[in-house]
This record gives structure tokens, C-alpha cells and sequence, in this order.
């Protein structure tokens, strides 16, 4: 099993309330397995439900939500459980398939003798599974959402540890990182992209170190998210299919790997299909966002907190959860290409889509600038102090967009920008336009909240 960071929020919910816990994500992401394992370190008494593979389980929860009655029936199809108070832990996997089960949780909270953790990986998607005599109560939940590896996770399983403490020592102090170490982190960094943050995909490779494996497995992931497109279960609990949402959920997927790789300002409802409009396909977006496996990046006006005022909201760009769901769609090839590190037609988007994702991962919500005359900078966030742009570049290129907002940043909103630009080289800091350069692998070990105006003027004084 892999370290993940969510380990430690898990420890933070089980020291606080305990309200009822639920862990959303996109399927495969490794929930149940990392769920499990902090379980029964934790309890002394672990009871497991997984509601898709086990839909017996809901009948359970046709009747009312006492707590005795309920942990009653559980046991006569459990062996070797107990519900001991305040000593058990109850684990409802996949709860989107039991709306009542999610409905008790309120009442196992009233309750208090026993902790309840859920996972859900169609949370999101809306309407799925509503049962209109059950409803959720508000007020009665903590929730978390848990992402693929991350690349400091990925470094930690490839038992590469002493690569950190090199990334950490040099953004200290934006010095240079070691030459040889830098081309390892590169090289690393590469095949992370190439894998994704899937963790069964990545015991794969660590097992037998092979990238056509890697692609194949990808192949199979994304087949068993396809089969999901348009899921649904009706009143009498039976899992149905709306053959025409599918279609168009499948129209949008399909047509996002190209929609990166294109120089778009925005998402195209022409590039999904011909004549194709929002009120067509809008379902199918919020679909594939509400199951997790896409993420909707939105243009901004103007760079200034708060960021969400500024908001565009017909104007945004969509990105896959994972890097691993490109290459399905781009190809084998592009795999070896990126891998070599050489420069593809699909490299740029790749890497885009990498910073996107880490950038979710580190709990920002990610916008992006764009304006008619062609300038355009790849993400926009902000910290407790300043907006944050960021460029990314597949090549070491020049930055012309961020070198001319930089020059003149009260054209574009604040005058208080943090620049970054992330690339392949080494990080150094352009003091005259006030860039910092960054590789692509630094940015899990940046703490963006401490990245500020002051701090960066304080470190190039020294």
C-alpha cells in the first residue's frame, strides 16, 4: 500500500466531532484501500459494506433508522463482527448505491456509539440515485475528496525519498537544485505523466517496469469509467442506463484530449460535435464533473482576489483527473515521445493538464486569463495575500503572455502578481520582471499560501 496524504486528514476528522465521513473521488482512485487500512489501525472493530459489489445490504435500510435495529441486521449477514461503542468504526463503501443508508447517517451521529466513514465515487453527479423519501440531512456530514497520487506520493512509491529533501532545501531559497539530481527528478517526473496517479496502474509498473503494460491497463480504466457514462438506479433500486446522456457524455470525453492540444481560448461546443451548443451538452459536463473525472477551469476578467468575482462563466476549459486518461485517446506513441522528453503535438497539454490537476490536489480552485488579442496565461490562483499566475511550458520557450503582464501588471488587475513559469530547467529568478522559473516537479512542495510578494523580494535581497 502506498503513503497518501488524506491519512492525515483522516486522523484530524477521527480527533475532532466525528460527524459521519464522507471520502468522494473518482473510482479507483484507491479509497477503499487506504479507508480500510487507517480503519483497522485505528478501531478495534471494523465493519465493511460495499454497497455496488453487495446491493443486498440496502434492504437493510427500507425500514426506520434505529441504530439497534439497523446494527442488529447487519450482524445476521456478518460473521466474526461486533459493534462495540465508541470502539467500532462502520465503513459504507460506494454509499451512492444505498440513498437510505445515506440518509441514517444522521442518525448514527444522534446515536454517537459508533464512527462512520463513507466513500462515494458518483457523489457528484446530480441526481444520481435520489430517493425523494430519504433525504440527506444538512449539517450531519464532514466530507474530504481523495485524488490520485500526486507526484510527491509517486516519488515515495518509487522509493525515491531522498530525492524530497532536495526540492524542499532549494525552494527555501529558490537556489539551484543539484544538476544530477534535477535530470532524475525530470526523468521521474516523465514517467509520471506517463503512468498517471492512479495507484493500481502504478503497483503495475513498480511490479513489472513496462510501459506497454501501462498503456494497456489505461485502456481497461478508462473502459470501465466509459461503462459508467449515464449510470443510474430507479426507485425499485436497479441500475439503469439513459442511452442518449451516454452519447453525449462520450461525445464531450472523447472530445477534450484534442480541445487541450488546440490553441483555444475556451471549451468549443462546435469541437464535440458539428453545430453542437451548451444546451445540448451541458448535461454531459456536469456529468462527467459530478463523477470526478473531469475538472472545469474558468476564464477570468481580471487578476484579482477574489478570483470567483471575476469569473467567467460560459468561458472555461475542461481537464481529465488524471494525466494517465490522455494517452488512451493520444496514443502509445505520445507515451514514448513524452518519456524521451522530446516535444510532441500533445506535450503542452499534457503538461498543462499535470499542473491543473496537482494544483486541485493542493486544494486551490484553478481559473485561467485569457484575452482577444491573443494573451493568455495557463492558470490563475490566489493565496492569502496575492494572485498567483502561473505559465506552463512544454519547451523552454519564451513566456511571451507572463513577461508582458509582468512588465505591467496594473493593466491586468492588482499590482501585487506573484509570477511563476514552469518548465524543464533548473529554478533560477528573472529580477528584472519579477518571474520566478520552476520545474515542472517542484510544484507539490510549494507552499503557495507562504508564496507571497514579500517573501519573494525578501529572498532575492539576500
Amino acid at each position: 500500500m502506498f503513503y497518501r496524504e488524506i491519512i492525515k486528514k483522516l486522523e484530524d476528522w477521527k480527533n475532532g466531532p466525528r460527524k459521519p465521513l464522507i471520502v468522494s473521488g473518482l473510482r479507483q482512485v484507491g479509497k477503499t484501500t487506504t479507508i480500510l487500512d487507517f480503519c483497522k489501525k485505528n478501531y478495534e472493530n471494523v465493519v465493511y459494506i460495499d454497497f455496488r459489489n453487495n446491493r443486498s445490504y440496502s434492504e437493510i435500510f427500507e425500514g426506520d433508522f434505529n441504530i439497534d435495529r439497523i446494527t442488529t441486521l447487519i450482524s445476521t449477514k456478518m460473521s466474526n463482527i461486533s459493534f462495540v461503542p465508541n470502539k467500532t468504526i462502520i465503513f459504507f463503501d460506494e454509499i451512492q448505491e444505498c440513498a437510505k443508508a445515506r440518509a441514517s447517517l444522521k442518525y448514527f451521529y444522534l446515536d454517537k456509539r459508533y464512527d462512520v466513514i463513507c466513500s462515494g465515487s458518483l457523489l457528484g453527479v446530480r441526481n444520481y440515485n435520489q430517493d425523494f423519501s430519504r433525504s440527506v440531512s444538512v449539517g450531519f456530514e464532514t466530507f474530504l475528496t481523495m485524488y490520485p497520487l500526486n507526484f510527491k506520493e509517486f516519488l515515495l512509491a518509487m522509493h525515491k525519498k531522498t530525492l524530497i529533501q532536495y526540492i524542499e532545501k532549494s525552494l527555501e531559497n529558490l537556489s539551484e537544485i543539484e544538476p544530477f539530481v534535477h535530470e532524475q527528478l525530470l526523468e521521474l517526473f516523465r514517467s509520471y505523466l506517463a503512468i498517471g496517479g492512479m495507484p493500481e496502474i502504478i503497483s503495475r509498473f513498480i511490479e513489472y517496469k513496462n510501459y506497454d503494460n501501462v498503456f494497456r491497463y489505461q485502456n481497461d480504466l478508462l473502459t470501465t469509467y466509459i461503462n459508467d457514462f449515464g449510470r443510474n438506479i430507479n426507485s425499485q433500486n436497479i441500475v439503469t442506463r439513459d442511452n442518449k446522456l451516454f452519447e453525449r457524455i462520450l461525445l464531450v470525453y472523447q472530445s477534450i484530449p484534442n480541445q487541450l492540444a488546440k490553441e483555444n481560448n475556451k471549451f468549443q461546443y462546435s469541437n464535440v460535435q458539428r453545430g453542437g451548443r451548451a444546451s445540448t451538452f451541458y448535461d454531459a459536463i456536469e456529468w462527467l464533473i459530478g463523477a470526478g473525472l473531469v475538472y472545469k477551469v474558468k476564464n477570468v476578467k481580471s487578476i484579482e482576489i477574489p478570483l470567483s468575482f471575476y469569473q467567467i462563466e460560459e468561458q472555461f476549459k475542461l481537464y481529465f483527473a488524471d494525466t494517465g486518461l490522455l494517452f488512451p485517446s493520444y496514443g502509445k506513441a505520445s507515451q514514448d515521445i513524452l518519456l524521451k522528453g522530446n516535444s510532441g503535438v500533445y506535450k503542452g497539454s499534457i503538461y498543462e493538464n499535470a499542473v491543473c490537476t496537482l494544483l486541485l490536489r493542493k486544494g486551490f480552485i484553478p481559473y485561467y486569463f485569457s484575452k482577444t488579442n491573443r494573451l493568455e496565461i495557463d492558470f490563475v490562483i490566489e493565496n492569502n495575500e496575492n494572485p498567483i499566475v502561473l505559465e506552463v511550458k512544454a519547451t523552454n520557450s519564451k513566456s511571451k503572455s507572463l513577461n508582458t503582464i509582468a512588465a505591467k501588471q496594473t493593466n491586468y488587475g492588482s499590482n501585487d502578481f506573484v509570477c511563476l513559469k514552469f518548465y524543464e530547467k533548473n529554478i533560477s529568478v528573472n529580477k528584472d520582471l519579477g518571474i520566478i522559473n520552476l520545474p515542472y516537479y517542484t510544484i507539490d512542495f510549494i507552499d503557495f499560501n507562504n508564496f507571497t510578494k514579500t517573501k519573494i523580494k525578501k529572498i532575492e535581497g539576500e
